[in-house]
């Protein structure tokens, strides 16, 4: 119903709703969506609060552990900062997740967080989800949030890229009198636009006769001016 329409998931993920623009998909349109819907993902135990944690991406891959600590201890007391590494180089993925010691400390850094900058980078705020949300599917799998215009898998439903309101079409209402004079009276109406009033179909009979009658005029003058030249060059040659 769409009393009860948000622009982003909030306790369910749907890898079918997600791959839609705006969550009304009912085939999945790529075989990541396909792939995400058959996949059974379990997500890692964690001693963190997902109330508490935020996910943090595009972040800049110079950045380390103490400028994020310095950074996000400006919405509250900041009581975990995971940056995920990658286990060959070391180098930073782009993304980590921030714990808040109180979960009013979490909101009130999301809703802050819109145009936060790290290093002269815009950065990506949201609420973890692998926790948060059930059914939780990760990009790997063919979920997740986001993607790109030019890979031809987005998602939708998160905070970058929200669920545009579905356009809903009305059926037309019925009439409260199925039967009676209101309905006499419109089938009449109707009646008059397929054929027009009675003036008009009169004026219209009167016209189409006068055509005839008219044409019927040139062809007798025209027949009697041919008979008449016919018998003036007979009693010329004679």
């Amino acid at each position: 119903m769409m009393s009860d329409w948000r622009p982003v998931a909030r306790d369910h993920y749907d890898p079918l709703k997600a791959g839609s623009i705006d969550g009304t998909d009912t085939e999945p349109h790529d075989r990541a969506v396909w792939r995400a819907m058959n996949a059974h993902y379990v997500p890692p135990e964690v001693d963190t609060k997902p109330s508490h944690t935020l996910f943090v991406g595009r972040l800049p891959h110079n950045v380390d552990e103490e400028q994020l600590h310095h950074k996000f201890s400006a919405f509250g007391v900041v009581e975990k900062i995971c940056l995920i590494r990658d286990i060959v180089t070391g180098y930073s993925k782009g993304y980590c997740f921030v714990e808040y010691r109180k979960e009013r400390d979490a909101e009130y850094a999301m809703r802050e967080s819109t145009d936060l900058l790290i290093n002269g980078c815009p950065v990506l705020v949201d609420w973890e989800a692998g926790h948060r949300l059930k059914g939780w599917v990760p990009r790997r799998l063919g979920g997740g949030w986001g993607g790109r215009k030019e890979a031809g898998q987005l998602r939708f439903g998160c905070r970058d890229r929200p669920w545009k309101k579905p356009i809903v079409i009305h059926p037309p209402r019925l009439s409260e009198k199925p039967y009676g004079k209101d309905v006499g009276t419109s089938r009449s109406h109707d009646r008059q636009d397929r054929h027009g009033s009675s003036e008009d179909r009169h004026r219209n009979d009167f016209r189409n006769k006068d055509k005839k009658w008219r044409r019927e005029d040139r062809r007798d003058r025209h027949m009697y001016s041919t008979s008449s030249h016919k018998r003036t060059h007979k009693s010329a040659i004679t």
